[in-house]
């Protein structure tokens, strides 16, 4: 079948893409800029010479545990009562939902978890916190004790400690939360979040705050497995589609990189735990249509998913601009089941594996993360 059809790039393709371009000249059009660098639209196979290596980091991110693709479909609910938040996290649960993440930042001092967390079985889902470096402390604690009163298995017990704080968090704060929580093996708290910055420099960001953060709790005597295992990235995802897979590819194989010059020799791709979050706009058309933002919820949550993230919290679409309902956050669970049940984005480890394009992207903005990284 494929005989029947012409090569593109040759005379004819050619001439029939100057007449659609209208006046421009090709390479205008077929060559993108993107994040300062001038980026190729169209690639042939054999333009994936030059980036064999792609090929390992791909058979790298399969996971003989985990052989089919799987990522926690998240629920942020904001506190303010905490059992009107239990409400809304059981029917969440109840409903395709397999992590309620609450936050907490708007919380009093006081958190009652026996209210919040009533009637969830916690081992078998995942619960996560969103708080300040001032809460997570006591929170750590008290969680921990919850727990033993209701008689989980701490081993059991999954989710992470996402701190909001946009100052940079001392390390005796992670040193601490590090202590409390060294039985909790699959809960995470050493969270590295995002800004709102340019990709490259995003991601670049959170590498070089990575890094800062194991060097210095080397110094403080805990060991480099234990350091690496309860490290989360948690990412921003903007509405540039591809450079977005493309970065979090990009993260996730140069963290890689630099956890094995630390001596971690084994450690695989997969093992890294990505977290990722769709953004809400508050311009003007999205204030006045709100429903906007459900058309950028799916694009965001699919580059998402593609790029690699192994946790997905979409925000409802109307978060900022009016009160949240049951329908707000009935649509925004339900992007992840289209994805996951209808689009079958589940069934395939690495979705973005073989494209020409993205693993070109990939490649470059690699290249640029790391070239900001080693200045920082």
């Amino acid at each position: 079948m494929f005989a029947e059809f012409e090569k593109y790039l040759n005379e004819s393709w050619k001439n029939a893409a100057l007449q659609e371009v209208k006046g421009k000249s090709l390479e205008e059009v077929i060559n993108w800029e993107i994040e300062n660098m001038e980026i190729p639209a169209i690639y042939e196979q054999k333009d994936m010479e030059s980036i064999q290596y792609l090929h390992t980091f791909h058979q790298s991110l399969f996971n003989p545990e985990k052989p089919q693709r799987n990522w926690r479909n998240s629920q942020k609910i904001t506190v303010l009562v905490e059992k009107q938040a239990n409400q809304l996290a059981l029917e969440a649960l109840n409903n395709g939902v397999t992590e309620v993440a609450f936050d907490l930042s708007k919380a009093s001092s006081s958190i009652n978890l026996d209210d919040l967390l009533k009637d969830i079985m916690l081992p078998y889902c995942s619960v996560s916190f969103w708080c300040y470096s001032t809460q997570a402390i006591d929170l750590a604690k008290e969680y921990i004790n919850y727990a033993k009163k209701a008689n989980y298995e701490l081993t059991t017990l999954s989710g992470s400690l996402i701190l909001l704080d946009k100052e940079n968090i001392h390390v005796n704060i992670f040193e601490n939360l590090l202590e409390i929580t060294e039985n909790l093996s699959n809960f995470l708290v050493i969270n590295i979040l995002s800004s709102t910055q340019s990709i490259v420099l995003k991601y670049a960001n959170m590498l070089s705050q990575a890094n800062s953060l194991i060097s210095s709790l080397l110094e403080k005597g805990f060991g480099l497995k234990h350091i690496i295992a309860k490290i989360q990235f948690s990412v921003f995802i903007s509405n540039q589609y591809f450079v977005e897979i493309a970065g979090l590819r990009a993260l996730r194989m140069l963290f890689t990189e630099i956890v094995k010059e630390y001596g971690l020799k084994d450690y695989k791709p997969f093992q890294l735990q990505i977290q990722a979050n769709t953004t809400i706009n508050l311009d003007e058309k999205t204030v006045q249509e709100p429903d906007w933002n459900m058309l950028s919820n799916t694009t965001q949550a699919m580059c998402a998913i593609i790029g690699g993230c192994d946790v997905l919290c979409v925000f409802p679409h109307n978060e900022g601009i009016s009160d949240l309902s049951t329908f707000s956050y009935r649509t925004a669970r339900n992007v992840h089941n289209l994805l996951a049940e209808e689009s079958h984005l589940d069934k395939i480890i690495n979705a973005g594996a073989g494209s020409y394009y993205i693993e070109h992207l990939t490649d470059k903005i690699a290249e640029k993360i790391w070239e900001q990284f080693i200045k920082s």
